[in-house]
């Protein structure tokens, strides 16, 4: 039974939103069934080829898109055997002596067959040659060719699935005085291959089924919620879709439609985990998103009280990395309170995808990840060919950056008495002061840089950042709060503030300063 569910029309609406690329990839499916019967005369052969449930699955799989169509073959080989006594002749006669005459007959019906039943006169006349006085009794096989009739066209994904019916039957009649049937037996066999293909969804379509398809699995809007739909997404494209290898452009594992899916899932899982795990201490998180990450390590180094190691790995089964994408999804994760208000969000927010530039993308109450007093920035900014990123740093009294690729920061805007390095690999009591180029912290890829901000907002350059890169910025003693329309309040009553995602020039820019 069907149950009606208001994410029905929201998936449909999310397939007309056009968001993702029209030319969605394809998905090949197939079946490949080989058969082989025997019987004896006496039996015959009566068999119903039909496909098992997970075999009709991958023929008729809305899940994975719309139909394309689905190509048939079948080929059937008909045969049988005989071992005949013969009683022989004192003289051999010059002439053949006809011993046994078999009447038989093949036939396939059903399937696909565009005219049914196709069958085919397997009888055949057994004699001795006239050289010979007697013949033996060792089993002779009489075989047709090879057999394809002729196929209807498929219109229907499940018209691929009706069963086709194999018989064959046959008798013998000797012809020369004393012969005798010994032993007969028929066989049949064959091939029936079935390959589909779909057209693949969008990516938020295919979050909309993976919902629907987990509704009530977890309570809503909590990351066992959003892990149980990444999961069936995964199970979707770790399924056995095929017995005959198909080329990876074609592979539901590959497909990006999919693996998109999965991994907007999965960074909503892992950005729900570590909202609800919040200031708790000693907790541990593995994620394998950057953002996710970073705001975990960030909390891990900066607050040392809460006792947390680093973030680990996970084995997700996902490729590349999409920044932007992750930005959405958490900003999706922070409104959402069940799956339609997740999916609106989410489909806003990819409609409207973060730019990379100097002024942060996100920002949010520290105490939610237990940086009490902290308001974390989240940025998205470098640059592919100068590998400089800017970040615009609200006023504060200290900030605290996650140290990755640089190691030489410059002050482009900001109070003439400077900053301080308070803690870096290097250069730490140094003062980095507007045009005094770039200073030296040290290369590693590990701990902190942490800087004494004054109070007044700054314009802080890092080198080595080649393309757009998600960083996170801890600031204590903030002078400007964000607005308050972008406040949104967590299960734990911890109040995050969202600066809305917008366009910005896609180039870094220099942000003037107050």
């Amino acid at each position: 039974m069907r149950r009606a569910s208001f994410l029905r029309p929201l998936a449909a609406a999310l397939l007309a939103t056009g968001l993702l690329p029209a030319t969605a990839g394809v998905i090949a499916t197939n079946v490949q069934i080989n058969f082989s019967e025997a019987a004896t005369f006496a039996s015959g052969i009566d068999r119903t080829l039909s496909l098992g449930e997970a075999q009709a699955a991958r023929l008729v799989a809305e899940r994975l898109g719309t139909w394309i169509g689905t190509e048939a073959s079948f080929f059937v080989t008909a045969s049988h055997g005989v071992s005949i006594s013969d009683p022989g002749v004192a003289v051999a006669p010059g002439t053949a002596r006809d011993l046994l005459h078999v009447t038989a007959s093949a036939s396939v019906s059903g399937g696909l067959l565009a005219a049914s039943p196709f069958t085919q006169n397997l009888g055949a006349t057994w004699h001795c040659a006239g050289t010979a006085t007697r013949c033996t009794d060792t089993m002779v096989v009489h075989t047709l060719a090879q057999a394809t009739p002729a196929l209807a066209a498929i219109t229907a994904p499940a018209q691929a699935l009706q069963p086709w019916r194999l018989q064959a039957s046959a008798s013998a009649e000797p012809l020369f005085a004393g012969a005798q049937l010994l032993a007969g037996e028929l066989s049949l066999s064959g091939q029936l291959r079935l390959s589909a293909q779909y057209q693949s969804k969008t990516a938020q379509a295919y979050v909309a089924d993976a919902l629907l398809a987990t509704a009530g699995s977890a309570a809503p809007a909590t990351a066992a919620r959003w892990a149980s739909a990444a999961a069936d997404v995964n199970t979707l494209r770790s399924a056995s879709w095929t017995d005959l290898a198909v080329d990876r452009s074609l592979q539901a594992a590959r497909n990006p439609e999919l693996e998109t899916a999965q991994r907007l899932l999965t960074v909503a899982r892992d950005s729900a985990t570590l909202l609800q795990t919040g200031s708790t201490p000693g907790m541990a998180f593995a994620t394998p998103f950057s953002l996710t990450r970073q705001l975990w390590n960030l909390s891990a180094q900066a607050a040392p009280a809460l006792g947390r190691g680093l973030a680990g790995s996970t084995s997700d089964n996902l490729f590349g990395n999409d920044p932007a994408a992750e930005l959405a999804v958490l900003q999706a994760t922070l409104a959402a309170r069940d799956d339609a208000s997740f999916l609106a969000g989410l489909a806003d927010a990819l409609a409207h995808p973060a730019v990379a530039g100097s002024a942060p993308v996100l920002t949010l109450d520290g105490a939610a990840l237990g940086l009490a007093g902290a308001q974390i920035g989240i940025y998205l900014s470098g640059d592919a060919f100068t590998g400089l990123a800017q970040l615009a740093l609200p006023g504060a009294q200290r900030h605290t950056l996650l140290r990755s690729g640089y190691d030489r920061i410059t002050l482009l805007e900001g109070p003439a008495d400077g900053l301080t390095v308070l803690a870096a690999a290097n250069g730490a009591g140094e003062m980095l002061r507007p045009g005094d180029g770039e200073l030296y912290v040290g290369e590693t890829f590990g701990g902190m840089l942490e800087l004494g901000g004054a109070g007044a907002p700054a314009l802080l350059q890092l080198n080595n950042t080649y393309g757009e890169q998600i960083m996170v910025v801890a600031s204590w003693g903030v002078s400007a709060v964000p607005e308050p329309a972008s406040a949104a309040l967590l299960g734990g009553g911890a109040l995050l503030l969202m600066r809305a995602l917008r366009r910005r020039p896609s180039t870094p820019r220099r942000t003037p300063l107050p």
